[in-house]
């Protein structure tokens, strides 16, 4: 896991494509229920990727960066209310 998030509001996830790529990126809890931020082929380039978490209960959650299928990045986000 390399970073913790405290996220009222909002959130974002930045990342950075040297080419061309299929990039997903998923918000989950505990009992795997998770949304998809994020699911398309990209340009190189740095990108952020920012979601609401209004329609999150407040506790736990992380979130799950994959580029060309192989996960790249785990992130905690508390969500505060």
């Amino acid at each position: 896991m390399k970073r913790m998030l405290r996220c009222k509001g909002s959130c974002s996830v930045k990342n950075k494509l040297l080419i061309i790529s299929k990039s997903k990126c998923q918000i989950s809890n505990k009992i795997s229920k998770h949304k998809t931020l994020l699911d398309e082929e990209r340009n190189a380039g740095e990108y952020s990727i920012t979601t609401t978490v209004d329609n999150l209960s407040s506790g736990i959650y992380f979130t799950n960066l994959s580029i060309d299928g192989v996960q790249r990045e785990v992130s905690k986000v508390v969500v505060l209310r």
